[in-house]
């Protein structure tokens, strides 16, 4: 039985850093491109002040070269409902996803 546990742990961490490397992927352009970065900083701002919602609620899922995936989901007392919007960078813009 020990002698599985390291084949184990090596495949646990393998399957870890599959995951969180797709995750990484998804908003890599926010992480590389500083000119982006700021924009889409700006976008997200602008967006968040329209709609009176705090940064806190807001979740990055995919960043494009011309809009974020965002899912919002407003923390208070009972059940928090959550929503897929996209952010178009450029002019800001929000739209209700495609799903």
């Amino acid at each position: 039985m020990q002698k599985y546990l390291p084949l184990a742990f090596a495949a646990l961490l393998l399957i870890l850093g599959v995951l969180l490397s797709l995750r990484i992927w998804s908003i890599h352009l926010l992480y590389i491109d500083s000119k982006y970065r700021s924009t889409a900083t700006a976008a997200l701002q602008k967006v968040a002040d329209e709609q009176g919602w705090l940064l806190s609620d807001v979740e990055i899922r995919a960043a494009e070269s011309n809009r974020l995936v965002i899912t919002y989901r407003r923390h208070g007392k009972g059940s928090d409902e959550t929503a897929c919007h996209e952010i178009l960078i450029d002019p800001p813009s929000l739209t209700p996803c495609a799903e």
